[in-house]
């Protein structure tokens, strides 16, 4: 599949929804963290090129550690979509930025290399889950009391491995990006689950 370029209408839908976060106490520079979460998850992830030119034009993205850090925050997104909309869509996307990236730009830098499946790990993953799930944790957690491994997938892996993590995003960047990868697939539980 050829990535999405930049179109007028996907030109105006990204300054529509820039020029929206404004009125927000969410801060400035997380606008493009909810378009990517919702790309990771849609018929056409590689609209995340598009996303990555309409960036890169800002002068907040002018040098190449600007650009970097950019990259670094993409693929971080799309690394904690990977459990929400399986492994292919949000490689399609981070392949469809790479091909826009100048060699000088490239971020070789990794995030969970040294990861284990700990008690760290399973602790990082209930804390996150419990604070997402505030009230019904662990009536939730009881919904998978037959199916104990997708329970021990969900708090260890999702939550624990790709959701927890915070080496790249801190909790508000993550729901910005969770959300709307779960809701751009239609999935009503998940998405209530999550708001």
């Amino acid at each position: 599949m050829e990535a999405a370029k930049l179109t007028a209408e996907l030109f105006e839908l990204f300054q529509r929804i820039e020029s929206s976060f404004k009125s927000t106490q969410l801060g400035l520079n997380r606008w493009y963290l909810l378009i990517i979460g919702t790309v990771s998850g849609s018929p056409d992830p590689t609209v995340a090129a598009a996303l990555y030119t309409y960036l890169i034009r800002q002068d907040s993205y002018q040098t190449s550690e600007s650009r970097k850090l950019l990259v670094r925050r993409l693929r971080e997104a799309l690394i904690m979509t990977f459990p929400i909309a399986g492994a292919c869509k949000p490689l399609e996307a981070v392949l469809a930025i790479a091909e826009l990236e100048r060699p000088e730009d490239r971020d070789y830098t990794t995030t969970r290399t040294k990861w284990q499946a700990d008690g760290s790990n399973h602790e990082r993953g209930v804390s996150w889950f419990e604070r997402l799930y505030a009230r019904n944790a662990s009536e939730t957690l009881q919904l998978f009391d037959a199916h104990k491994d997708i329970s021990w997938i969900s708090i260890d892996i999702t939550y624990g491995f790709y959701l927890s993590d915070r080496q790249v995003f801190n909790n508000i960047d993550t729901q910005l990006v969770v959300l709307p990868a779960i809701m751009s697939q239609n999935m009503g539980l998940g998405a209530r689950w999550h708001m």
